[in-house]
């Protein structure tokens, strides 16, 4: 739907989605939020039938993407490969609760960055001990379950963001793009909260990696089940401009992670909100792989 961005108020098309539904004759209630690329909002209402997007199914029909670190999230709306570049985001926040898709699909994001570049370096905080260790099985990540080793970590990653500038300033470049003999690096944590409550030092180092590391091709994905503000705080959106979300459990959790409703009315299992650091959003069913799969993929 088109409309003249300064003729409505966003909260006035929210107040009509018991109307909406009942004129569009579906049981639920629509998710509605803006298109601000487009002046337009998008008002999407439940399929009948789901329809199951497989990772496996999606990577070999892609036309390998011109990004850096193509990150392949699921199928659109209009039932198409929906990819972002990693090194544009620069940094990705990732928020949703249990049985929503949030661990299967850091799963597939990282299956599908390693498909398209092998010229990264990958490390992964799991403290569950359950969803990444396959990357650390078929070698392909170093993957930490011990919070213990958490501050060990993050002074390796702050280190190799110094390093990586005193090379660039060596090189009098200002980015590695500009070079091609360094690796991207690419830390996953995964959950956020449970870092935060262990260990209170956590918050502050990890924005100074968010902060400095973008030209030196250092990219921090975090996720977390928890998006309340206590976690997800002001400070930490600010560094994280681009948003994943899931289904959550509450309007002020989606409010949290997205800045709009309509993440608590996602249907689960993969069903997601992509928030681009340009503000614009899009749904989309997120792909499903196995640990089959990944082996298959990537061995």
């Amino acid at each position: 739907m088109s409309v003249d961005p300064f003729s409505f108020r966003m909260d006035r098309f929210q107040e009509l989605e018991h109307n909406i539904s009942l004129l569009l004759q579906v049981p639920e209630l629509p998710i509605i939020y803006p298109l601000y690329e487009k002046s337009s909002i998008a008002i999407d209402v439940l399929n009948q039938q789901r329809t199951n997007v497989e990772l496996k199914s999606i990577l070999p029909n892609i036309e390998r993407p011109k990004l850096t670190l193509p990150i392949v999230l699921g199928n659109d709306v209009y039932n198409k490969p929906f990819v972002v570049d990693l090194k544009d985001t620069p940094h990705m926040l990732v928020a949703g609760t249990t049985g929503s898709g949030k661990s299967v699909g850091l799963r597939s994001m990282l299956t599908s960055l390693l498909y398209f570049n092998k010229n990264i370096d990958l490390i992964l905080i799991d403290p569950k001990a359950v969803e990444l260790v396959i990357f650390d099985e078929l070698k392909l990540a170093d993957v930490i379950t011990d919070m213990d080793k958490v501050d060990q970590i993050f002074d390796y990653v702050l280190y190799q963001v110094q390093e990586r500038y005193r090379q660039l300033r060596k090189r009098n470049v200002s980015n590695i793009s500009e070079v091609t003999d360094m690796r991207y690096l690419v830390l996953v944590i995964d959950e956020l909260a449970d870092l935060f409550q262990f260990n209170s030092d956590a918050q502050s180092i990890l924005l100074k990696i968010v902060q400095k590391s973008r030209a030196a091709g250092v990219h921090v994905i975090a996720a977390t089940q928890r998006p309340s503000v206590d976690v997800v705080s002001g400070v930490i959106k600010n560094n994280f401009p681009t948003r994943v979300a899931y289904k959550v459990s509450s309007y002020e959790d989606s409010r949290t992670i997205i800045g709009e409703r309509g993440a608590e009315r996602l249907l689960g299992q993969g069903d997601l909100l992509y928030r681009g650091s340009s503000n614009a959003f899009e749904r989309v069913q997120g792909a499903y792989v196995s640990n089959s799969d990944i082996c298959a993929l990537l061995s």
